[in-house]
């Protein structure tokens, strides 16, 4: 939601890591902590005569200090499964370390 991303989020395609650098450095940002995620599978879950889909995806978070553009420490990586009902919690309990290292790596 950051103004100067923005048309390159609504764009076509994906925008790639240095246009973004680049639209931000302008605005005056220091930071960017960018999230790839790619889906990773599913399964289906029976329990108490119910079915659900389990999915999973693969994280990977990389910080980049937008005046260089170059790295800030080195990538994350979770692996998240999470339902409709827990995609919450799950976010949270797998990302969470990762956020507080991205943390650590940005101070």
């Amino acid at each position: 939601t950051l103004p100067a991303t923005e048309g390159l989020v609504r764009g076509q395609g994906e925008p790639g890591t240095e246009e973004l650098i680049r639209a931000l450095r302008g605005a005056g940002v220091a930071v960017l902590a960018l999230a790839r995620v790619v889906p990773a599978g599913q399964r289906e879950l029976q329990y108490m005569d119910r079915y659900d889909v389990a999915y999973s995806s693969r994280v990977t978070v990389t910080c980049y200090d937008v005046a260089t553009g170059r790295p800030r420490g080195r990538s994350l990586s979770a692996t998240i499964e999470y339902t409709t009902l827990t995609i919450e919690r799950s976010t949270e309990k797998a990302l969470g370390p990762l956020a507080r290292e991205i943390v650590q790596q940005v101070r």
